[in-house]
């Protein structure tokens, strides 16, 4: 099935990030895999905030310590270890949590550097204009 089967009449679908869709009157999640479909959406008058957050990868740097633990007995882990944490302090994850007034959270991951994928800044600026045109 098609994402346009959701659509309302003359709703316009504006831009797609990912498993997300965000039309002129509400933002949609819409996933499908060999055990079926499913599609929530969030109407932007529901929307009461949005939270940014930029994450180190922490299971990156986990892996690093333990790695380095285990270079005690292996020069190769030690090695590995601290390519692994210095990648998990430099390597951030940016998140969008969006915050309903039901109380119900969506997190969207945007990745490492939303700023250079141009798709994520599309679908941003169109969700935050939209949430503030409400």
């Amino acid at each position: 099935m098609d994402i346009d089967n959701f659509l309302g009449a003359r709703e316009k679908l504006l831009v797609q990030y990912g498993n997300y869709y965000a039309t002129d009157r509400r933002l949609i999640r819409y996933t499908s895999d060999i055990f079926g479909e499913n599609m929530k959406d969030m109407y932007y008058a529901h929307i009461n905030s949005i939270q940014f957050t930029s994450q180190r990868n922490l299971l990156v740097l986990s892996i690093g310590i333990m790695l380095l633990i285990f270079g005690i007995y292996l020069y190769i882990f030690f090695i590995l270890g601290l390519i692994g944490i210095i990648m998990g302090l430099l390597f951030r994850k940016t998140v969008y949590t969006l915050i309903a007034s039901s109380g119900e959270k969506w997190r969207i991951d945007l990745g490492r550097n939303p700023n250079s994928n141009p798709r994520a800044k599309k679908f941003i600026s169109t969700m935050r204009e939209h949430i503030k045109g409400q």
